[in-house]
């Protein structure tokens, strides 16, 4: 294959799918659960990092507990910055370009 291309292809599919995680996980859960339902913040970050986890259950348990400490770290940035989603946005970004970088300099 081709793998400019396809890290091209793979750093913009992480790109998207990085923002609209931070979208649904973070935003959105916490529209959800602090403002309408009137939860506290540590509610918040509790679900939503569960939330997170779950929806990457499919790569497996020990991908779930990652999932699960990534999302309370992103949704604790969230909450501290006072509900700034560029912040937790550019933290997934990061994150997912380091993986990918890493991923691609062990082929």
């Amino acid at each position: 294959p081709n793998w400019v291309k396809v890290s091209w292809v793979g750093f913009l599919l992480a790109l998207a799918l990085a923002i609209l995680e931070e979208l649904l996980f973070r935003q959105l859960w916490g529209v959800i659960l602090i403002t309408n339902l009137g939860l506290p913040a540590w509610g918040y970050i509790a679900i939503s990092a569960v939330a997170y986890g779950f929806n990457h259950l499919y790569y497996g348990l020990s991908t779930f507990l990652q999932k699960v400490s990534t999302g309370l770290f992103l949704a604790l940035v969230y909450w501290l910055s006072g509900g700034l989603i560029l912040i937790p946005i550019a933290a997934h970004v990061l994150q997912n370009a380091i993986i990918l970088i890493w991923g691609r300099s062990r082929q």
